[in-house]
């Protein structure tokens, strides 16, 4: 699991990732340094949307480039696995809807 991950993990929440973001947000700042930030909530939007069917609208409305490539990067070839007292599911590939817990 990726260690900036704040969602389902112990002692973390999406209220950590905002404090961990603004902390590195202002740490730039003091620095001098200019940022950049681009806020998606993409869950309420995307929860039981095909994803196919996103990609192909998205292109349609002229999205392209590197943001294309990163949300095609984000939203595909994803897998879960169920975990049930201890009972692991086996690995299934995810076709609808974008990554719980995630703070883009």
């Amino acid at each position: 699991m990726n260690k900036e991950q704040h969602g389902f993990r112990k002692g973390r929440s999406y209220l950590t990732q905002l404090f961990t973001h603004y902390d590195r947000v202002l740490n730039e700042l003091c620095c001098g340094n200019e940022v950049d930030v681009v806020y998606l909530h993409m869950a309420e939007g995307f929860d039981k949307v095909d994803i196919s069917i996103l990609l192909n609208k998205l292109k349609r409305y002229g999205v392209g480039g590197k943001l294309e490539t990163w949300i095609i990067a984000f939203l595909t070839n994803r897998t879960q696995i169920g975990l049930v007292d201890g009972a692991k599911s086996r690995k299934v590939l995810v076709f609808f809807g974008v990554p719980q817990g995630t703070v883009l």
